[in-house]
């Protein structure tokens, strides 16, 4: 059983934080579009969580991530 599996039977939200977006070679987009079909593929019990592409080291997409884990929760 995977940790996505255990959060969800216990009831909790999940969102995919994708990090080193800015060293994907693509545009945050498409980075999170892959992300998400990854995910989707690997977890499919999980019902899709959103994927947030960020970079830790700029910042970029935290504030949409804490959006999403707020919205999420």
């Amino acid at each position: 059983m995977s940790l996505a599996s255990v959060s969800l039977a216990e009831g909790r939200a999940l969102v995919v934080a994708a990090n080193k977006a800015d060293i994907s070679g693509v545009s945050a987009e498409e980075y999170r579009a892959g992300v998400q079909s990854q995910v989707d593929a690997l977890l499919p019990d999980t019902g899709a969580p959103p994927v947030i592409p960020v970079c830790s080291l700029t910042g970029y997409g935290v504030d949409e991530l804490m959006n999403a884990v707020s919205a999420a929760a």
